[in-house]
């Protein structure tokens, strides 16, 4: 599956480009980011969100994925992150796909 055109972005991370969009629900600001290579091959990375992630956050996020198992030239299932901007969290934990939004973990 490749990252439709609308609203695609464009990140080059340690001089390999990638591809990224993000996605919420009507419901919330909070949401997503997806990355794949910019090739359109391998498997996607999903970033669950708390806050609102600049293009640092996005590139510290790949490099996180990749240092914890996530292998975007290999065709996988989705790799999944959650992120936070809030201080006192750790940025980036790897969640699984049936773990529940990471955002909500914040929420009071």
């Amino acid at each position: 599956m490749t990252i439709p055109k609308k609203s695609r972005r464009t990140i080059s991370v340690d001089n390999v480009k990638y591809h990224w969009t993000r996605g919420h629900t009507r419901r919330t600001e909070n949401g997503w980011v997806t990355v794949q290579q910019a090739d359109g091959h391998g498997s996607l990375l999903r970033i669950d969100l708390y806050g609102i992630p600049k293009p640092i956050d996005i590139s510290e996020g790949i490099r996180f994925a990749i240092a914890n198992g996530w292998n975007p030239s290999k065709s996988d299932q989705m790799f999944y992150l959650g992120f936070t901007d809030q201080p006192g969290h750790k940025r980036f934990i790897v969640r699984s796909a049936d773990s529940p939004d990471f955002w909500r973990e914040f929420v009071k």
